[in-house]
């Protein structure tokens, strides 16, 4: 700990410059830099310092020798980034044996403009998972010999898994590797060993070392931007990155133990220095750790988001599964409260909740399930309570005032819904309940027109004989 806090204040002194080993090099070599590990901010920053002062320098290409497991998103996209935007050709290179470009790795081996392996190295298993727990979805029913479709079942995870196919493809387009593996390796994990993905065309070349790799690449001509530049690899000089102190300094600051730490010991060297002013280096400690515990922390994957309702802010903790449940019920009460009527509130609560999914990495139909909220009602219990010799009644699709909407909306609503639950429950539906207990004459002809028996409103009362069959009141009980 003494060590990492002399690091700590050794690497504040010195924040306004890079401490790169390669300081002398000449025009034409090739830059080396390991991204050995997970992809997070500390591996990606270095990766994308690398590029830059390789460009500076002249250097004909930087090869990145990757093993990963894979990373954060936002890391790998913005190493991707660096990579599409590099004046010279960047390598990604598998190696040593035993290595792997897996998850994020992926992304960042088709962005290269040259993506090479080594000899007992594999690469895929690229589907996008998010940290946070989700509740699992029963599998697709299947008939006869048929398999279950691998494809996600709840909204969320296909928003996700289809962001990452098509940017995975944008990629394999943009350097001619291969688009449908491409998918593969998304959607259903796919992996390849790194002789079937040169025969796939998911990479360009197999080498067993890096001196061998730059002997097969000499001659090459690569696309760079809008130009082309053929590579003089055979010979030349291995300029290698080492690791600096910002690196090691951002790999331990993005620890959150360590960032809370810099922070408490903050606050309490600026209470040191009021309690006996003039000491000076408590507060000077204290500013320091501060600062690199703030600087620490924002560079953390964070999940707290601010969500604008009308005038007043919602601020979304994805990192609280309690909360957020909370939440999905404050925007909706808060949508409801902003929206002139409930179509609106239906368009509103919708914009909302995407922005609360998108933010969490979490799916509303996870949130509801939970233990914190009544669990809605599944196909299973429907058909259970049928068995008993319930009906099932319709209260249309999105639940909104039908007396305040067009015909057309309204029969929409009536017909959608009702044809919906027939083909669940595989009975009809005859009762509508009106949504609100909203209705008027012409929600009730239209009511009729749609097939539907009866309806039911809000109005308190008891139904004689005789009574209205699409005005039916109800008895409210206590709870």
């Amino acid at each position: 700990m003494r060590n990492w806090f002399a690091l700590i204040l050794a690497a504040a002194g010195a924040c306004m410059f890079s401490a790169f080993a390669a300081e002398d090099v000449a025009v034409g070599d090739v830059w080396l830099v390991d991204l050995d590990g997970a992809v997070g901010p500390a591996s990606t920053d270095l990766v994308i310092r690398s590029i830059e002062d390789a460009i500076a320098a002249d250097a004909q290409a930087v090869v990145i020798r990757m093993d990963t497991p894979g990373g954060l998103d936002k890391s790998m996209r913005d190493l991707v980034k660096a990579i599409l935007a590099s004046d010279i050709p960047v390598i990604t290179y598998v190696s040593p044996d035993g290595a792997r470009a897996a998850s994020a790795g992926t992304y960042i081996a088709y962005a290269s403009h040259i993506a090479a392996m080594a000899p007992a190295t594999n690469i895929g298993s690229s589907t996008p998972v998010s940290i946070a727990p989700t509740t699992p979805q029963p599998a697709a029913p299947t008939s006869g010999d048929q398999p279950a479709a691998a494809a996600p079942t709840d909204a969320m995870t296909k928003k996700i898994v289809n962001d990452a196919v098509a940017y995975l493809q944008s990629l394999a387009e943009l350097r001619a590797r291969n688009i449908e593996w491409a998918e593969a390796t998304v959607r259903d994990g796919a992996n390849l060993r790194a002789t079937e993905a040169l025969e796939q065309n998911v990479i360009d070349i197999v080498a067993p070392d890096l001196t061998t790799l730059l002997n097969e690449l000499d001659g090459w001509e690569i696309k760079v931007g809008n130009g082309t530049q053929v590579l003089e690899t055979a010979g030349a000089v291995i300029v290698r990155v080492e690791t600096d102190w910002r690196h090691e300094l951002l790999t331990i600051i993005t620890d959150p133990s360590i960032a809370y730490g810099l922070l408490i010991i903050g606050v309490y060297g600026l209470i040191l220095e009021f309690y006996s002013p003039g000491m000076i280096f408590p507060a000077v400690t204290g500013i320091i750790c501060l600062l690199l515990g703030a600087y620490g922390l924002q560079m953390l994957p964070s999940g707290e988001r601010v969500i604008n309702i009308g005038s007043n802010e919602l601020c979304i903790n994805s990192d609280d599964w309690p909360d957020l449940q909370r939440q999905c019920k404050s925007i909706k009460l808060a949508a409801k409260d902003i929206a002139a009527d409930d179509l609106e509130m239906q368009k509103k609560v919708g914009e909302l909740t995407e922005q609360l999914e998108l933010q969490s990495g979490k799916s509303l139909q996870d949130i509801h399930c939970s233990d914190e909220w009544t669990a809605l009602c599944t196909v299973d219990m429907l058909k259970k309570s049928i068995e008993t010799g319930l009906d099932v009644g319709s209260h249309t699709m999105d639940h909104i005032r039908l007396s305040r909407v067009s015909d057309d909306v309204i029969v929409d609503q009536l017909t959608q819904s009702k044809q919906d639950l027939e083909n669940i429950v595989g009975q009809s539906c005859k009762f509508i309940c009106y949504p609100n207990g909203d209705y008027d004459d012409r929600v009730e002809a239209h009511a009729k027109a749609c097939g539907y028996e009866a309806g039911l409103t809000t109005d308190e009362g008891v139904n004689a004989p005789g009574a209205e069959l699409y005005r039916l009141r109800r008895i409210h009980l206590p709870k």
